[in-house]
């Protein structure tokens, strides 16, 4: 036991040592009271103007079909859910009681008719007569009376054939137009026609309608100052959507309605964009991630948006300086496409920002900063949101 105390204590006192130096040293760089922090060079680009809402798909057409006549529900002649085309033939409702309807007008038509018809000929008669006075004036008056009542029966005759007509057609239920029918809500054998009988919903599902909301200060960054109207601002900005799994719609879309005023409790106005789906891949209700992109492009300043703090006086960010120490500049912002936001105010191209390392931060703290060279690369590029080939990490401390 003393042999192996003899051989091990000096390795025991050398770590010991070392421990104390390494504390020693940690204590001495903590004194300083140098932060590490990562940076991004402010740079001079162009933006494209860029702008995610949630929306929700909506039926192009939805209508409600009802039986408008009263009966039995004789047939049904198509498969739920189906897609069915203008002028396919739905539902039948028992014809028979409207056919004989339909007969008996058009019987009473004719009856009308030929009364019609021989009060002609009397006034006609009585015409020629009374003006050689073979009849009196009073039986001239009568004739003609009788011929005007006549007239005047065949018009509502041809009424009540018109009628009878619709309400035959009526028992024959169309679609209105192309799209999907649903759930039928009656069987065959049911009595419908009562209460605005539902028989089933028909929706026109291409193109789909994506309805959201957007805020006043967002149309104002996508409208064209010379011809700020909603027609020609949907010229300049393009439309994509994203399902909830994040996969991005094959399809473009198009802006092609909003409201006529902004909602006064949210600020916001009610925006419909249209999507091609001859596939049928969007259905009615489908929450979506909207993407509005311009395409035209604004210069300015832009930082990482990682670099913007906000608060009650507005945006700000840490700015690093030539002697590595950290000041707030308070900043104005403009539009942004992530990662980027543009600074109009506040910060010139080259400036350095804080990008990461924020929390502890205070103004006139001193800094070891590192910096990815990719930023300094943008600078030589189109688009400062595609990464750079070569994009690598490089520290520099001061």
């Amino acid at each position: 036991m003393i042999n192996f105390l003899t051989r091990y204590s000096s390795l025991i006192l050398a770590v010991s040592v070392v421990f104390i130096q390494g504390c020693g040293e940690s204590e001495q760089t903590a004194s300083k009271g140098i932060m590490p922090v990562v940076v991004a060079p402010a740079l001079q680009k162009e933006l494209t103007i860029t702008k995610e809402i949630i929306g929700q798909t909506r039926a192009y057409d939805n209508v409600e079909l009802v039986a408008r006549v009263q009966g039995f529900l004789t047939n049904r002649l198509f498969k739920e859910g189906q897609m069915v085309k203008k002028g396919d033939l739905l539902f039948e409702i028992e014809k028979d009681q409207y056919d004989a309807d339909l007969q008996t007008a058009q019987a009473a038509l004719l009856k009308a008719q030929a009364l019609r018809d021989n009060a002609e000929i009397e006034y006609n008669r009585n015409k020629g007569l009374v003006e050689k006075n073979a009849v009196s004036k009073r039986e001239y008056d009568f004739a003609n009376a009788q011929y005007l009542q006549a007239k005047a029966a065949v018009m509502s005759a041809e009424a009540a054939v018109k009628k009878a007509q619709i309400n035959l057609n009526y028992t024959s239920i169309l679609a209105p137009f192309d799209g999907q029918i649903g759930v039928a809500y009656v069987s065959v054998g049911n009595l419908v026609g009562t209460n605005d009988t539902k028989l089933a919903t028909i929706l026109s599902v291409d193109p789909m309608r994506v309805q959201f909301n957007i805020g006043e200060l967002d149309i104002l960054k996508f409208e064209q100052k010379e011809n700020p109207s909603f027609e020609e601002t949907s010229k300049y900005v393009n439309v994509s959507i994203y399902f909830q799994n994040g996969t991005k719609y094959g399809q473009p879309g198009k802006l092609y309605f909003s409201d006529n005023r902004i909602n006064p409790s949210t600020g916001t106005i009610m925006v419909e964009a249209l999507f091609p789906n001859k596939a049928k891949e969007l259905i009615p209700g489908f929450y979506v991630k909207v993407l509005l992109e311009s395409n035209f492009t604004t210069p300015g300043i832009v930082i990482p948006q990682s670099a913007i703090m906000e608060g009650q006086a507005g945006s700000s960010v840490y700015v690093v300086g030539s002697d590595s120490t950290v000041s707030m500049k308070m900043v104005k912002t403009g539009v942004s496409k992530a990662p980027y936001i543009q600074i109009n105010d506040g910060l010139k191209e080259g400036d350095l920002v804080v990008t990461e390392g924020l929390q502890n931060l205070a103004a006139g703290v001193k800094v070891s900063y590192t910096y990815d060279l990719a930023y300094a690369a943008d600078s030589t590029r189109a688009d400062p949101l595609k990464p750079s080939a070569d994009s690598q990490r490089a520290q520099n401390k001061r």
